[in-house]
């Protein structure tokens, strides 16, 4: 059975964006299997993933409104069977049976990321 490592190659914290994915199977590099369209992206598999909103707090002791920043926690992505099922016609090429597919997932789900949750996209 295959063994899948996913990897994002962009920064911790700021820029967190800026960055690509590399994906190995078995040690050997199958990123280029991966569409133009999601290498720069995120993956969109379902995870807790945390945004920055910054709010308009009145501080009564100085009597004046301050941009306050926030992380809220929500939910997004598809499940494992319906982004398994979404992405077919790319991941059919790098595994070759469902409990790979479920491998792939789960390497690429635990550092997928969201827009906005290094908090400098504002």
């Amino acid at each position: 059975m295959a063994n899948f490592i996913a990897v994002w190659s962009g920064e911790k914290g700021p820029h967190l964006c800026r960055g690509e994915w590399f994906i190995f199977r078995d040690g050997v590099n199958v990123s280029a299997l991966v569409p133009d369209s999601l290498r720069k992206s995120p993956m969109g598999t379902r995870k807790e993933y945390w945004e920055v909103d910054y709010r308009d707090e009145y501080d009564p002791e100085r009597d004046v409104y301050e941009w306050r920043a926030v992380q809220l926690p929500y939910w997004d992505g598809l499940s494992a069977k319906k982004w398994i099922r979404k992405n077919r016609h790319w991941i059919g090429n790098i595994c070759q049976n469902m409990e790979e597919k479920y491998r792939l997932y789960r390497a690429i789900n635990a550092v997928d990321w969201r827009c906005s949750s290094c908090e400098y996209c504002y």
